[in-house]
């Protein structure tokens, strides 16, 4: 560790930043055997350390360690390599995911836009628009319990249940789907598998939203005639994935030109402000109410910005789905 110019902790400290996802074993030997020097050396991350001169015995366990470092090295080499084709695996996935997200739609009825942002790679919040018969369209978004690949392969079956429902119920009922949702959650026996969503129906010709809230946050919509933001409150229906047999309470509200429907995951509930709060319900309330009372008509852009803009901490998936009526 005695050199002059630099001495060996300034290579330690080289070392440290060159060789930092590397994993090169050092093992020191020094005739600095003070605990301070020892402990310094320790502080970069060294393998072992060895005061010299050496005695037999050292001799002995210094080339064990050598030999053992080998295998560390070895055995984290592996270790990264597995990692790196995880992550590559990751990232296909996430790449998947996003392309079956729905298109955003814009046209004379109505306009829908996300925000959709994974906590990870893998997401375990879903949506999809499904068109129906009879110029009604079907939004669904869900929230799976947890993040990451487990709750985005569940999130994925109730893409495809969602698609064989429909394909097969030409005379789509709400709270039958709704209900062989649950069903078909139950059936694949995952433990601890919770869901909560929230199901649409709306007619572009009378402008009726029936819909279905299953323990998940109660819309909100966004009011801008009367500068107002009021929830979709009804008697609620129990999260999906609970009980064989579940009581569906649909709702029904007719939406006038202008308003906007607003549907978010409980991530952002549950994301931290600048203060180390969670945000919360009455955040984003006040938020919405405030964008209202300053805006004419719904913009995605200037929304989002002001929303994500308030949050200093995301530990969650978050989708926000914004369904607007045109004028």
């Amino acid at each position: 560790m005695m050199m002059p110019v630099y001495d060996g902790f300034y290579f330690l400290e080289q070392y440290e930043k060159e060789f930092e996802k590397k994993y090169i074993p050092v093992i020191v030997m020094s005739a600095a055997g003070d605990t301070r020097s020892i402990s310094k050396a320790f502080d970069y991350g060294i393998y072992d350390y060895f005061t010299k001169p050496l005695s037999s015995v050292q001799l002995m366990s210094f080339e064990l360690k050598v030999k053992n470092a080998l295998r560390m090295k070895n055995t984290m080499d592996q270790l990264r390599e597995r990692n790196r084709i995880i992550e590559n695996e990751m990232n296909l996935a996430a790449k998947l995911q996003r392309k079956f997200l729905p298109n955003e739609i814009s046209n004379e009825n109505f306009e829908l836009k996300y925000y959709y942002r994974p906590y990870r790679e893998l997401s375990g919040d879903y949506l999809d628009v499904i068109p129906l018969a009879g110029d009604k369209v079907l939004i669904l978004i869900a929230d799976v319990v947890g993040h990451g690949t487990a709750s985005a392969m569940i999130g994925s079956m109730l893409k495809m249940h969602a698609i064989d429902f429909v394909e097969s119920h030409p005379d789509f009922d709400l709270v039958d789907f709704v209900k062989n949702s649950n069903a078909e959650l139950i059936r694949l026996g995952v433990e601890d598998t919770i869901v909560t969503a929230c199901f649409f129906i709306y007619e572009t010709k009378t402008g009726f939203l029936n819909y279905v809230v299953a323990g998940h946050p109660y819309p909100l919509v966004f009011d801008f005639d009367q500068d107002d933001v009021f929830s979709l409150e009804n008697p609620g229906t129990l999260p999906l994935g609970l009980f064989d047999n579940i009581d569906v309470m649909p709702g029904e509200i007719r939406l006038k030109a202008g308003q906007t429907l607003a549907v978010y995951t409980d991530g952002i509930l549950e994301a931290k402000d600048y203060d180390g709060e969670f945000f919360g319900l009455e955040n984003i309330e006040s938020t919405s109410k405030d964008f209202v009372e300053a805006n004419d008509v719904f913009e995605y852009n200037r929304f989002i910005t002001s929303l994500i803009g308030k949050l200093d901490s995301i530990q969650d998936d978050v989708t926000i789905v914004f369904f607007s009526i045109r004028k």
